[in-house]
Formats: C-alpha cells, structure tokens, sequence
C-alpha cells in the first residue's frame, strides 16, 4: 500500500531544497510545485513522518517543518494542468 506524506518546510535555500529532492530520489516520488510545500509518495509504504524530518534536519538543523500522513484521497488542485497530472499519475490508489 502506498503512503502519501505533505512536508511543509520554513524557506530552505535552493541547495538545500535541491539537496531535499536528492534525497527523495526514487522509490520515493514527490512533486514541489508551491514554496516550500512537498507532495511525497512512498510506494514502498518503507517510510514515517520521522524519516521525511530527519531528512530535512540532516539539511539544515534550523529549518522547521511538519509532515502529515495524508490517509484518504480527497483532494484537490488548482495549478496548471501538466503539474496537476503528477497528482492523477501518482497520488491516486
């Protein structure tokens, strides 16, 4: 089963967030599309929120963030269409 995780960041540089998507490199997809908003799917289900914030802390030990485990699939999206495809091609069941 796949988990769905939003990672919310305080303002990251565009190393660390260019570090940040490194370290969400395959199994794990994610789409980074709003400042400082992370949309990650884990289709190996491998992972926690714990992961995803030690990933931001081993970064930069200043930089806040929240993770939420997103459980259903109500969602929805204003963007332009190509970046909402991300979210029907991956997010979904």
């Amino acid at each position: 089963m796949t988990k769905r995780f939003v990672l919310i960041t305080s303002p990251m540089t565009a190393e660390e967030e260019k570090r940040l998507a490194a370290a969400l490199a395959p199994p794990l997809g994610w789409w980074h599309q709003l400042p400082n908003t992370w949309a990650i799917v884990d289709h190996a289900s491998a992972h926690d929120g714990s992961y995803f914030r030690g990933l931001v802390q081993a970064i930069n030990h200043e930089t806040r963030c929240l993770v939420v485990e997103v459980r259903d699939n109500n969602w929805t999206l204003r963007a332009p269409m190509a970046q909402g495809e991300w979210f029907r091609d991956h997010w979904e069941p």
